[in-house]
């Protein structure tokens, strides 16, 4: 996890243009997105099981600067509420 990206579902698939899956844990069902960014990362968006939650995790794995990939993600979708960890 590289950073939390505060905002409802729905600005998230309007900013990025996709929507979220909803992807098995246990009982619960995870609204789950995985993008390839233009730069060639790849990330992931994470929620919780409530459905009003806004608070997602973002997700990179991979040989690619994390320190980059924040950035890169921040300017390719236009997401500002990000708090990087």
């Amino acid at each position: 996890m590289i950073a939390r990206v505060n905002r409802p579902i729905h600005q998230i698939e309007g900013a990025v243009g996709y929507a979220f899956d909803l992807v098995r844990d246990g009982d619960a069902r995870l609204p789950v997105l995985i993008l390839r960014l233009r730069t060639g990362e790849v990330v992931a968006l994470r929620g919780s099981a409530g459905p009003r939650s806004t608070t997602f995790a973002l997700l990179h794995r991979g040989p690619a600067d994390h320190a980059k990939t924040l950035p890169h993600f921040r300017d390719l979708t236009g997401l500002s509420d990000i708090e990087p960890l």
